[in-house]
């Protein structure tokens, strides 16, 4: 009867518990946690955090805490000048991402004037914004996102094909101009998807699947996603190309349907907007092989 309760007591820490990684060395995280009663390393102060992505817990010493950041203030927490910290949480589709552990006094300085009556040291986190610093957090595998990235595929290849904005997966302003340009650059293709690949090893690559909190031009501090999506198309040129038109006219010669048979990549680049991915860019360029070799180490999919 012990054991079983001592396998049941097991299960249960089990399922509350998961493991990050600092320099090759397992730091255990528990289950979100009062501030107050980790344990604190070397001098406790009360310290002013940067401004950050509300998704995002801290964590400290291990343990995610209660306490999230916010995008308009500096958040307060005691913290020792000997902790360690790092911030993260759950997102749509993603999962659980957390930054790397850094030790509080690397990163820490004295209050300014101004906000000493709040806190007595500020965690800089390197970023002359007062923002937190979260690049390439790491993704874990996740079908419904390798779904989502398939099926947008799809859909933009389809308004590339029709040379329709209206029918991209998203009508964010950024997609629409995106193409629009690229019919304006180059020669305009019609193309039939066959198959789709995403790579089961990406985990493990530094081209792999990366979530970002970083600055941009239009939104501010933007959570952004960013997937790759490898496709084997067959790409035609379409006849309805301006430029080609009148030089084959002016020629006397009549166009000829250029038609191949490759493999794209595409890189896809989402942006957090409501609890919703919104995919805001889309590059592809041929792959540098002419065939998936091994596919055994990709998920596929028939295109019918």
């Amino acid at each position: 009867m012990k054991n079983k309760k001592r396998i049941l007591l097991c299960a249960m820490l089990a399922s509350i518990t998961f493991g990050v990684f600092e320099a090759g060395k397992q730091i255990e995280v528990s289950a979100k946690t009062n501030s107050s009663s980790i344990k604190n390393y070397g001098k406790v102060e009360k310290y002013g955090l940067p401004k950050g992505a509300p998704w995002m817990h801290v964590y400290v010493n291990g343990k995610e805490t209660k306490t999230t950041l916010n995008n308009d203030k500096n958040v307060v927490i005691k913290l020792g000048d000997r902790d360690k910290i790092a911030f993260g949480g759950k997102l749509p589709l993603v999962g659980k991402v957390i930054t790397d552990y850094y030790e509080v006094n690397k990163f820490s300085s004295d209050a300014t004037l101004d906000e000493e009556e709040n806190f007595d040291k500020s965690y800089t986190n390197n970023d002359s914004e007062g923002y937190i610093v979260a690049r390439d957090l790491a993704v874990k595998q996740n079908k419904k996102l390798r779904e989502k990235n398939f099926q947008d595929v799809q859909q933009y290849l389809a308004a590339v094909s029709a040379n329709d904005p209206d029918q991209l997966p998203s009508q964010d302003e950024a997609l629409r101009s995106g193409l629009e340009l690229e019919n304006m650059m180059q020669a305009t293709y019609t193309y039939e998807i066959q198959e789709l690949y995403f790579d089961k090893n990406w985990g493990k690559k530094d081209d792999s699947i990366k979530v970002n909190y970083r600055l941009t031009a239009k939104r501010g501090y933007t959570t952004e996603l960013r997937s790759v999506v490898l496709a084997k198309v067959k790409r035609t040129e379409a006849k309805e190309d301006t430029y080609k038109n009148a030089m084959a006219k002016f020629r006397g010669e009549e166009r000829n349907d250029k038609t191949e048979t490759l493999i794209q990549e595409f890189d896809l680049t989402y942006y957090l907007n409501d609890d919703e991915w919104v995919l805001t860019t889309v590059t592809h360029s041929d792959y540098s092989r002419t065939r998936i070799k091994n596919l055994k180490d990709y998920y596929v999919k028939k295109v019918e």
